[in-house]
């Protein structure tokens, strides 16, 4: 979206302006524009670290036991941390021991647990 903003800005510049036309697109419009770099190393290092998060948040959710692997098998979902029909077969059935590993007792995640991460960088 962003980028085709970009795009319809320089377009829109370049006709009003016919002589920066071919300055405006080499310098915005190029594939190996700065900004085109800039942007694109941008966007790589937010969805690397959007990943690294929802990774974070379902290790929350692993007990440390060998049952984990069974939580660890199931993908993320588009909208939860684990596939909501596998989660559900899993919990519906499986045994008593299998069970066990939904019991959550670590502390989640405050806003000033954040906060203190973001420091680190």
């Amino acid at each position: 979206m962003q980028r085709k903003a970009a795009q319809d800005n320089i377009s829109e510049l370049a006709a009003k302006y016919p002589n920066l036309a071919n300055h405006l697109k080499k310098k915005f419009g190029d594939s190996s524009s700065d900004l085109r770099i800039v942007s694109d190393d941008l966007l790589q290092y937010v969805c690397g670290k959007r990943a690294e998060i929802i990774e974070s948040r379902r290790r929350l959710y692993e007990p440390p036991t060998e049952n984990a692997k069974i939580l660890r098998d199931i993908p993320l979902s588009g909208s939860f941390l684990f596939d909501e029909n596998q989660i559900k077969e899993l919990y519906t059935h499986q045994d008593n021991t299998t069970r066990s590993i939904f019991r959550y007792n670590k502390k989640p995640l405050s806003s000033h647990d954040y906060d203190n991460s973001l420091s680190n960088y």
